[in-house]
C-alpha cells in the first residue's frame, strides 16, 4: 500500500491541513507540538475507526474552538487501484472509492473488512504492533496470542496450526464452562455438587419429616381433644363475663338516666317555682296600680308638696314690706339741704364771722333728719316681717291641701303610706324580673311542653333499663366485684391456654403435613440423587478425557509452533545483526515469543526483557531489537502485502554508527514498503525520497506544491 495524500479539517491543531507522500521513505519534519503525532493519529483514524463512535477521547480531538467535529480523507493505492477514504465525524459518515472502477462502498463494517484486506494485517492491534512504530512504544508487543496464530498460519502455510489453536481455545473455554463458578451460568462440574448436597439434604429432611409425623398424628389428636374441651368451658365463661358487662354497662347507663331524670324533674319543680311566683307577683302588683299609675312628675310634686307643708314659720331673712327710699329712711333731699348749709357756713365763715351760723344751722339740719330716718327703718322692718309670716303660713296650708288631694286620688292618708306601697309595688317588679329571667334559663332553648316531653323520654329509658335488669339473664349476671375480677382471671387463663394449644397443635399439623409425602417420592428423591451422581462422575470422566486432549493437542501445536519460531527468529537475526553490523548474530525465540540475543563473544544468549531485572543490555539496544522485531512481524504477517511502514523518531537512543545503518535499513526496506519517518531532525532529510515540512506552531499558512487527487469530491485543504 502507498499512501499517497493525508488531508484533515478541525483536526487538533489543524484547521484544514494536507501533505503528499510518495512511494519509498517520506520524512515528514516538524518540531515539537507541530503535529507529527496528530498526522499519525490521524492515518490510524481513518484506517481504522468507526465515525459514528462516541468514545469522548476520540471526538476529543477535534480543534479547540472548531464548531463542528473533525474530518479526515486519505488517497491511496494498493494493487495498481487508487482509492479514495473519506471518514467525517460530524456528519458520522465513512467512503470508500475505488478510482478505476468507480466502486463506492459506504458501510463501515465492509469498508473495515476491505481496509484489513487492503492492509494485509488482521486488526488494529496487529497494525499498532507492527508498522506503527512510536519511539516510545518501541519495547512493547502486545497480543502476542493473535500474532502467534497469525504467524503459525503464514509460516506453514495454512490453517492447520491456527484451527489447533482455535480447538485448543474452545478446549478452554469448554473446560472453563465445566468448572465456571458464575451465579448466572454455573458449570456442571461446580452446580452438580451443589445439587446432590442440596438433594442429600432433601432426603433428609424428608425421612425425618415422616418419623416426626408418625409420632407426632397421635399427640395431635389428643391436643385436639383437650382444645375441644377447654374452648366449651371457655365459650360458658366467656358467655357469663359478657353478661356481667353487659350488666355494668346497663347499670351504668341506668345510673345516667336517672341523674338525667332527676335533673329534668328539679328543672320543672323549678320552672313551675318560678312561674307560681310570677303569677302571685303580678296579682299583687293588681293592688297597686295606682301607685304604679303615679308619673315620675307627680312623685316629684308629691315630695316638693310635703316639703313646703312641713317648712317651719320664721323671721330670718324677711325682706322689706315697702319699696327702700319711700317710707323709710332719711330724705336725702333734706340732709343735701343741711350738707349744703354746713358747707357754705364753713366757706364763708373765714371770710366773713357771722356767716359761721350756717354751719351750726346745716349741722342741725342733717343731724336731725338722720335721726329721723333711724326710727321710720326701724317701723318699716317689723311691719314687713309680720307681711311675710303671713304670706309663708297661707302657702304652707296651701301645700298641704294640695298634697292631701293627691293622696286621695292614689288612694294614700300619708306620703309615708304612698312611699311603702311604691316601694313593695317596684320590689315585686323587680321579682318578677328576676324569675322570668332564671325561668329563661331553665329553659334555654326549650319550651316546658319540651322540657316536660324530655323528662317524660327520660322516664321512660329508666323503666326500660330497669326492666332489661329485671330480666333473668343479667339476673344471673350480678355478682359482686370480688366474684367478677375472679372470673375474669380464670377466663385470661382458659384464653392463656387456647392459645397455648392452638400453637402446639399447628406445629404438629406442619409435622403430620410431613406425612403426605409419598413414600414413592423420596423413592424417586433417591433415584434422583443417584443419578446426580453418575452425571458429576461422567461430567469429572469428561473433564479429565478433554484435558488429556488438550495436553496432547497442545503438544502437538507446540511442535507446529517451532517451524514459525524458527523463521520469524531468523528474519529478526538478519536485522538486528544488520542494524548493530555483527554486534549482535542472531535471535532466539521461546514459545511465549519472548526474544534473546546470540554474540559471538557470549556463550549463552541475552535476554531482552526481564521481568524482576533490569536487562543487561543498554536501552538503544532494546529498541534495536523490538525495532527489528517489529519490521519482521509486519513482513511476515501482512499476507504478501505491503503495508506502509509509520515510524515515529524511534532512533533518538540509537548511536550515530546505529542510526546510519538503520537509517540504511529503511532505505533498503522502502523499495518494498513505503516509510513515514516522522522526525524533528534535520539529518534525516537527505536520505529522503520526499520531505513534508509541517508549519510552525501559531503558522499554518506554509504553501507547497499541490498534491496529485483523483479528481473527487473531497475536503478543503491547506497545502503544507
Amino acid at each position: 500500500m502507498i499512501l499517497r495524500r493525508l488531508a484533515v479539517r478541525d483536526f487538533r491543531r489543524f484547521p484544514s491541513f494536507e501533505a503528499c507522500f510518495v512511494p519509498g521513505l517520506n520524512v515528514i519534519l516538524g518540531n515539537n507540538e507541530e503535529g507529527k503525532s496528530t498526522l499519525r493519529e490521524a492515518i490510524s483514524l481513518a484506517l481504522f475507526v468507526d465515525p459514528k463512535t462516541n468514545s469522548k477521547e476520540i471526538l476529543g480531538l477535534k480543534r479547540w474552538g472548531a464548531a463542528e467535529q473533525f474530518a479526515i480523507e486519505l488517497d491511496f493505492e494498493e494493487g495498481g487501484e487508487s482509492y479514495l477514504l473519506t471518514k467525517d465525524f460530524q456528519a458520522r459518515t465513512a467512503r470508500l472509492v475505488a478510482g478505476g472502477t468507480g466502486e463506492t462502498l459506504q458501510d463501515v463494517k465492509t469498508i473495515a473488512a476491505r481496509m484489513i484486506e487492503l492492509l494485509g494485517l488482521p486488526s488494529p492491534a496487529t497494525f499498532n504492533n507492527t508498522v506503527r512504530i512510536s519511539q516510545r512504544e518501541m519495547t512493547r508487543i502486545e497480543n502476542s496470542k493473535e500474532i502467534a496464530d497469525r504467524l503459525q498460519e503464514q509460516v506453514t502455510g495454512g490453517e492447520q496450526d491456527v484451527q489447533a489453536s482455535r480447538v485448543l481455545t474452545d478446549l478452554d473455554k469448554v473446560l472453563n464452562a465445566l468448572k465456571s463458578a458464575s451465579r448466572s451460568n454455573p458449570g456442571p462440574l461446580f452446580a452438580l455438587p451443589q445439587r446432590i448436597a442440596s438433594r442429600e439434604a432433601e432426603l433428609t429432611s424428608r425421612t425425618q419429616a415422616l418419623a416426626r409425623a408418625e409420632r407426632s398424628r397421635g399427640l395431635l389428636q389428643e391436643r385436639e381433644a383437650e382444645l375441644r374441651a377447654m374452648r366449651s368451658d371457655l365459650d360458658e365463661k366467656q358467655t357469663v363475663v359478657k353478661s356481667c358487662v353487659e350488666r355494668l354497662g346497663l347499670e351504668e347507663k341506668l345510673k345516667k338516666a336517672v341523674a338525667e331524670e332527676q335533673v329534668l324533674e328539679d328543672k320543672l319543680e323549678q320552672i313551675a317555682s318560678e312561674e307560681d311566683l310570677i303569677t302571685r307577683s303580678e296579682g299583687q302588683l293588681l293592688h297597686y296600680s295606682a301607685v304604679l299609675a303615679v308619673s315620675q312628675q307627680q312623685v316629684s310634686e308629691i315630695d316638693w308638696l310635703e316639703r313646703q307643708s312641713n317648712e317651719p314659720i320664721t323671721s330670718d331673712a324677711v325682706e322689706p314690706a315697702t319699696p327702700p327710699g319711700k317710707a323709710a329712711g332719711p330724705r336725702k333731699s333734706v340732709a343735701a339741704i343741711g350738707l349744703m348749709l354746713t358747707l357754705l357756713g364753713i366757706a364763708g365763715g373765714f371770710l366773713y364771722p357771722p356767716l359761721f351760723a350756717l354751719l351750726v344751722v346745716g349741722a342741725l339740719v342733717v343731724g336731725w333728719e338722720l335721726a329721723r330716718g333711724q326710727r321710720a327703718s326701724t317701723d318699716t322692718t317689723a311691719l314687713a316681717a309680720q307681711q311675710a309670716r303671713e304670706k309663708r303660713r297661707a302657702e304652707r296650708e296651701d301645700a298641704r291641701r294640695r298634697l292631701d288631694v293627691m293622696l286621695k286620688e292614689i288612694g294614700c292618708a300619708r306620703v309615708a303610706e304612698f312611699r311603702d306601697k311604691r316601694d313593695a309595688a317596684e320590689g315585686l317588679i323587680r321579682s318578677v324580673e328576676t324569675s322570668r329571667a332564671k325561668l329563661e334559663a331553665y329553659l334555654s332553648a326549650q319550651t316546658r311542653t319540651e322540657v316536660e316531653q324530655s323528662r317524660k323520654a327520660a322516664s321512660k329509658v329508666v323503666r326500660d333499663l330497669k326492666e332489661k335488669l329485671d330480666e333473668p339473664a343479667m339476673r344471673l349476671a350480678q355478682m359482686d366485684q370480688t366474684a367478677y375480677q375472679r372470673l375474669q382471671r380464670e377466663v385470661s387463663e382458659k384464653e392463656l391456654g387456647v392459645k397455648r394449644l392452638q400453637e402446639e397443635i399447628l406445629n404438629l399439623r406442619v409435622d403430620e403435613r410431613a406425612s403426605q409425602i409419598d413414600v414413592d417420592e423420596v423413592h424417586a428423591l433417591g433415584e434422583e440423587l443417584q443419578e446426580l451422581k453418575e452425571q458429576l462422575f461422567s461430567t469429572q470422566e469428561r473433564q479429565r478425557v478433554l484435558t488429556l486432549a488438550r495436553q496432547v493437542l497442545d503438544e502437538s501445536r507446540t511442535a507446529t509452533l517451532v517451524t514459525a519460531r524458527d523463521v520469524l527468529q531468523t528474519e529478526i537475526g538478519g536485522l538486528i545483526s544488520e542494524i548493530t553490523r555483527g554486534r549482535y548474530s542472531s535471535a532466539v525465540l521461546d514459545a511465549n515469543l519472548s526474544i534473546q540475543l546470540t554474540a559471538p563473544e557470549r556463550e549463552e544468549p541475552v535476554s531482552v526483557a526481564l521481568e524482576k531485572e533490569p536487562s543487561p543490555l543498554s536501552t538503544g539496544t532494546v529498541e534495536q531489537v523490538y525495532l527489528a522485531a517489529r519490521l519482521a512481524l509486519a513482513k511476515l504477517l501482512s499476507r504478501g502485502r505491503r503495508p506502509p511502514l509509520i515510524l515515529d523518531d524511534p532512533f533518538v537512543t540509537f548511536d550515530p554508527a546505529r542510526t546510519e545503518a538503520v537509517l540504511t535499513l529503511c532505505k533498503r526496506l522502502s523499495a518494498e514498503s513505503q516509510i513515514l519517518l516522522f522526525t524533528c531532525h534535520e539529518e534525516y532529510v537527505s536520505a529522503a525520497d520526499s520531505m513534508v515540512r509541517l508549519p510552525a506552531v501559531g503558522d499554518l499558512s506554509v504553501e507547497s506544491g499541490s498534491c496529485q487527487r483523483m479528481g473527487l469530491p473531497a475536503i478543503a485543504r491547506q497545502s503544507g
